[in-house]
């Protein structure tokens, strides 16, 4: 533990790791979130590939839910659902 006196008696006991988080807590981000946009009635489909066509169909995104921004690629988000499925949904 680190002690830091105050200059009224007052110890201050910080541990390893709230300093450790004291120190990286500047450069902790906020990841960027998916919505569907206000024109999709139910949902879209979430894609294993940044590609339309034959390409399986791991999810969908309803509208009114959201999901974790983890790439921007040519026309495609890349995303990640709260359980951890990742694929692509189309820009448009």
């Amino acid at each position: 533990m680190l002690t830091i006196d105050l200059g009224r008696s007052v110890g201050l006991y910080i541990g390893v790791v709230g300093l450790v988080a004291l120190i990286l807590a500047p450069s902790v981000s906020w990841a960027d979130t998916i919505v569907p946009a206000e024109r999709v009635i139910n949902s879209v489909n979430v894609r294993s590939e940044p590609r339309g066509g034959e390409t399986e169909i791991v999810g969908k995104l309803r509208r009114g839910e959201s999901a974790e921004l983890l790439e921007s690629v040519a026309y495609y988000y890349k995303i990640q659902f709260s359980g951890g499925i990742e694929g692509y949904v189309h820009k448009s």
